[in-house]
């Protein structure tokens, strides 16, 4: 890292408030004079943990980029044409996460700035002059975003309190220029409209914070993996008997009533709702509901569903609407039904009501909308033929119910919303955002599920205009509108958030297919771009060490941002907490080893310096590459293989692979990690010969003794394959996958021969090795095809996977 003492010359950090907010967005504003217009000046800014800026009025940008754990980018602006004699105001939006993500470490808050003449005058910087407050806008508490910072709930007629001075704060973050390009604000159209109806909103939807009790502060705003036993409470008061119907939240609790499973919780997957309806037969009064905790990654739980009559969430031993409980062990089952609750109130904290939060997640009313039978939906075929270009002209929606219009934007982005608005307050936007469609009838959207990436814009009177705080991964927008007067909608737009990712190689050849798939796979890469390689736009957001590594390799063919590769790969040499294997994500605080992406990110540093020719970088790197070779050797075991313990405990080591079901890597020996690690061990050669180090010949060594441990310990005769791992007793898996064998070919553990007819006998389908599940597999099959040139084969895959795609 180049870090630089002098970025700042008079500005301070600054903040207002409390430091320990979460989701806590602090409006700020810096008036100043100039007795002239500059020909040149320039704004240096950086927050923790995000901000925006705007300059008289004009916004500016949104930063700064992602960041290792205490350290901070700095960003300048060019403010030519932008100041003016007279009175100047500088704006900014800035945002406390309260905790980390798997893009963000934690820290205190702050905001620092200063704007500098081209004559090196400081003519305004933060300090006590500069004027912060709350937020009066987005005061509501809402549910953390996925493993990303929050869903936006905005409202445009909230009072708001009186500014004051901020308050100087000290802060220890080591300061560098940014690294990237800032991203661009380019505006996307909408392409065309989808669809339109009327549909019924979920009567009751409630969110519950319910990591606070389950973790120990030092873990609190970490993103590892807790499965505290706990059981968790709540009696749903009905003023009558009815049926309450679930729909589909997220939740890693199983949830009970009078001892009968209602809900298999899950985090990642849509629950059984999605197919089949999920009831509960409420009597007059209190109806106890019963959760009980399983493994967990979440801040937050959510229910949402459908009632008659409104019901109220309350916590039958205190406040709010919730009990979290504790215990040593916690039972599922009939045995719920069974539990003396009196004998637990000494093990029932005491629950803060803030961390009850009604109608606090809007993907919850997007995935649980449910469309109203089609002769309740006349009127709406004229937003149907409403030209894409043109203002939106929402109808009135009231008693529980919206008007849904999904937009198109023609492929995935990443980016903020943008639109202006006129209508009465009162009335509610919430938007949100996905991928895919299915066609109907009935139409299905696919949600990411996990994925809170919803948006609500709670109206004020007349016209107004909006800009989203946080930018979003979307190709389709699902509009709601509620209120009893009409809106208009227009200029929806989504502004990018690309940090100079741009194509500029091409393909043009004979077969139309291939032309188009090159162009999606180009658009997909560009859409999972921001300030680093990111795995999904619309899910997880997250510097994964293979996923970018796989993206790299095309995107220095197609787009060659070699900025956003460096910073992508710096910022895990930079992690103070890893000192020798790099994480399998970061900026990050899941503390997690997938050992194979940890090798990988040797192998990518490798492929930096080759394509790129930049061996300095390779330089800076080369002391963690050194210290991951070391740590990795350390790990090898009687047998001569990489022995990695920590199997079934995610939070220290996951032997993940790929997704395909009924591989066995599971194991302290596993197969494809040996590859991995013979693979990183020739990377680190390489790149130690590039570099005249000392290092090449010692690892050469390890490297062919590793190999020959591999083919004496992992080789099955008998099915002429390796097997995926080596069991504790000795035992070889009776399994031999297709991904194994292939990195096998590929990392030369293999010889020629065995590497061919390995490659062949995937060809060929050959069903004695486990196919692979997923395009991680894929990724090594094509890789082994490529080493023998078995170009049709390729070009198979290609058309069959990516031409789906195409073709969808």
């Amino acid at each position: 890292m180049t870090e630089r003492a002098d970025l700042f010359r008079q500005a301070q950090w600054i903040w207002s408030g409390p430091e320990d907010g979460d989701n806590d967005f602090r409006q700020v504003r810096h008036d100043f004079t100039l007795a002239a217009a500059p020909p040149e000046a320039e704004l240096w800014i950086t927050a923790d943990a995000l901000y925006q800026v705007w300059l008289n009025g004009r916004m500016l940008g949104h930063g700064p980029a992602k960041s290792a754990e205490g350290t901070r980018g700095v960003d300048v602006y060019d403010l030519a044409g932008v100041l003016t004699a007279g009175s100047n105001r500088l704006e900014a939006l800035a945002l406390n996460l309260g905790a980390g993500t798997m893009c963000y470490c934690p820290g205190k808050p702050g905001l620092r700035f200063e704007i500098r003449l081209g004559n090196g005058e400081v003519v305004a910087a933060s300090g006590p002059e500069t004027l912060m407050r709350p937020d009066p806008a987005r005061a509501r508490p809402t549910v953390r975003r996925w493993m990303l910072p929050c869903i936006e709930d905005v409202d445009a007629v909230a009072p708001a309190d009186p500014w004051a001075p901020a308050t100087v704060v000290e802060r220890a973050l080591r300061l560098y220029p940014r690294r990237v390009p800032l991203p661009t604000r380019e505006p996307l159209p909408i392409r065309r409209i989808v669809a339109a109806a009327r549909v019924r909103l979920p009567t009751f939807s409630i969110s519950f914070r319910h990591k606070p009790y389950l973790v120990s502060p030092s873990e609190l705003p970490r993103n590892n993996t807790f499965n505290t036993p706990a059981y968790f409470l709540t009696d749903i008061v009905s003023p009558v008997a009815q049926t309450l119907r679930f729909t589909p939240t997220r939740s890693a609790f199983d949830w009970y009533h009078r001892g009968r499973k209602l809900v298999e919780g899950s985090g990642w997957s849509p629950r059984p709702q999605e197919k089949e309806t999920v009831t509960m037969e409420l009597a007059p009064g209190a109806n106890r509901l019963v959760g009980v905790h399983k493994a967990d990654h979440f801040a937050d739980l959510s229910l949402a569903g459908f009632c008659d009559v409104p019901v109220e969430f309350t916590n039958p031993f205190g406040a709010g609407g919730f009990q979290i409980i504790p215990v040593k062990e916690a039972v599922g089952g009939p045995a719920t039904a069974e539990i003396d609750w009196e004998v637990l109130r000494p093990s029932m904290p005491a629950m803060d009501p803030a961390h009850t939060m009604p109608w606090a997640n809007a993907q919850d009313l997007a995935l649980g909308a449910e469309e109203i039978e089609p002769e309740a939906t006349s009127g709406l075929d004229s937003l149907l033929r409403t030209p894409a270009s043109a203002p939106l002209v929402l109808p009135p929606a009231h008693d529980g119910e919206a008007v849904r219009v999904v937009v198109d934007l023609g492929t995935v982005h990443n980016g903020w919303l943008a639109f202006e608005v006129n209508g009465r307050a009162g009335s509610r936007l919430f938007f949100s955002f996905f991928e895919g469609v299915e066609p109907g009838p009935p139409l299905r959207l696919h949600w990411a599920y996990g994925a809170e990436n919803a948006l609500t814009y709670r109206l004020a009177d007349g016209p107004q205009r909006f800009k989203s705080f946080h930018p979003y991964g979307v190709r389709y927008i699902a509009i709601h509108h509620t209120g009893v007067e009409p809106v208009r909608l227009s200029n929806l737009r989504v502004l990018t958030a690309n940090c100079g990712s741009r194509a500029q190689g091409f393909l043009q050849c004979s077969e139309p297919l291939l032309n188009e798939i090159y162009a999606i796979a180009t658009q997909s890469v560009i859409s999972s771009v921001d300030d680093t390689f990111t795995d999904s736009p619309t899910f997880e957001q997250v510097n994964w060490n293979f996923d970018n590594r796989a993206a790299f390799l095309g995107e220095i063919l197609t787009c060659a941002n070699t900025a956003v590769a460096r910073h992508s790969i710096a910022l895990f040499a930079e992690d103070p907490m890893f000192a020798g294997l790099v994480r399998s994500q970061y900026p990050s605080t899941w503390d997690n080893f997938i050992p194979l992406y940890s090798l990988h990110w040797i192998m990518w540093c490798l492929d930096y310096a080759e394509l790129t020719g930049d061996i300095e970088f390779a330089r800076e790197m080369y002391p963690r590459v050194r210290a991951g070779i070391e740590e990795a050797l350390g790990k090898i075991g009687s047998r001569g293989l990489l022995e990695w313990e920590g199997a079934g405990s995610p939070s220290a080591v996951w032997h993940f692979v790929e997704w395909g079901h009924g591989r066995d890597d599971n194991h302290a020996i596993c197969g494809v990690e040996q590859a991995g690690l013979v693979g990183a061990l020739e990377a680190a050669v390489r790149v130690a010969r590039l570099l005249n180090a000392k290092d090449a010949t010692a690892w050469a060594e390890a490297r062919t003794a590793l190999i020959a441990a591999i083919n004496r310990e992992l080789w099955d005769e008998s099915r002429g394959a390796y097997a995926d791992s080596l069991h504790a007793d000795g035992t070889l898996s009776i399994v031999s996958s297709q991904t194994t064998n292939a990195m096998m070919g590929i990392y030369g553990v293999a010889d020629e021969a065995r590497a061919r007819a390995l490659a062949q006998r995937i060809v060929d389908h050959d069903p004695a090795l486990l196919a692979y599940g997923s395009p991680y597999g894929l990724n090594y099959v094509l890789e082994l095809f490529d080493r023998f040139a078995l170009v049709e084969p390729i070009f198979a895959a290609i058309r069959h996977r990516w031409g789906a795609m195409v073709l969808a």
